[in-house]
């Protein structure tokens, strides 16, 4: 994946995943809950730079209750590095040009 080389904060991340492992108690039932796979989990909490998808940052905004671009925001993410999840999203062909802008920008008024 070349998504690993955007920033983005990762520490926000960890910092949360890190309380959220002491509520769940193992890291099988956070992965569970997130609906990520465990290796993802484990490579979030140890890489230096981890990669990240937009299945994941789905998965991170449905636990959290949060929009994808609430969720999109929290986690710093940049509108190239939103452009190329999109790009890589197996679900991204499915999302129309203007929604998927939506997500980092939020709806436009018309």
């Amino acid at each position: 994946m070349s998504t690993a080389y955007y920033p983005w904060n990762v520490q926000a991340l960890v910092e949360w995943l890190e309380l959220e492992l002491s509520y769940h108690g193992s890291d099988r039932d956070l992965s569970t809950a997130l609906q990520i796979h465990p290796h993802t989990l484990s490579h979030w909490l140890k890489a230096a730079w981890p990669v990240i998808t937009l299945q994941d940052i789905r998965g991170i905004a449905q636990y959290r209750g949060w929009s994808l671009h609430q969720t999109l925001r929290w986690l710093e993410l940049q509108p190239a590095h939103v452009d190329t999840l999109i790009g890589e999203d197996p679900l991204g062909d499915r999302v129309s040009w203007d929604d998927a802008k939506a997500f980092w920008f939020g709806k436009s008024v018309a």
